[in-house]
């Protein structure tokens, strides 16, 4: 019977001592093994701009020093999806990553999320955004053949809203100027 007690006090002192010994080793790798916190995505949403004008999305990096980062935007802009992999970025005032990318402004509305990726591998994810206009902007031709206006402020105001339209669609064609030079530049390398 001692032999018994003596044996079994014998084998629970090893397994005590083995499970302190893995205990302090998990302990020590834990201890040393220290990963960067959690890296997260930081997004203000703007107000929308007229439809085809530069759009500027940002999102800012949280959590680590690491530059080797790339940053996926999925994007539904007026019901159609469009990827953007926008690799490089600027360090804003506390020196964080800030990666910015320029979009033609939606007729009604876009949808967007960014993917942080490190190597391929997908690091943070950020939250869903949605900007919808509330109330979609009015496509209409204009018939050249109108009747002469007789009063002249009535005149007047008719030509400063053209003159406000056209600024617009001025606006909206040298955009859409850039971007085809842009692509021809991109195409001729």
């Amino acid at each position: 019977m001692k032999k018994i007690a003596l044996s079994t006090s014998i084998i629970i002192a090893i397994i005590t001592l083995a499970l302190g010994w893995s205990l302090f080793i998990v302990e020590f790798v834990l201890a040393n093994n220290q990963t960067e916190p959690a890296v997260t995505i930081e997004h203000q949403p703007r107000e929308l701009t007229q439809p085809a004008l530069p759009l500027q999305l940002s999102a800012v990096v949280n959590g680590t020093t690491s530059a080797n980062f790339k940053l996926l935007a999925l994007l539904k802009i007026d019901g159609k999806f469009h990827f953007e992999l926008v690799e490089k970025y600027g360090i804003n005032s506390l020196d964080q990553q800030t990666f910015s990318l320029e979009i033609p402004a939606p007729l009604r509305q876009i949808e967007y999320t960014f993917y942080l990726l490190k190597n391929g591998d997908l690091v943070a994810r950020s939250q869903k955004f949605k900007l919808e206009r509330k109330c979609a902007p009015e496509i209409q031709i204009v018939d050249s053949k109108t009747e002469p206006i007789q009063d002249h402020n009535e005149k007047l105001k008719l030509l400063i809203e053209k003159a406000a339209r056209l600024e617009i669609e001025v606006a909206q064609y040298e955009y859409g100027l850039k971007l085809l030079s842009e692509i021809r530049e991109i195409l001729s390398q």
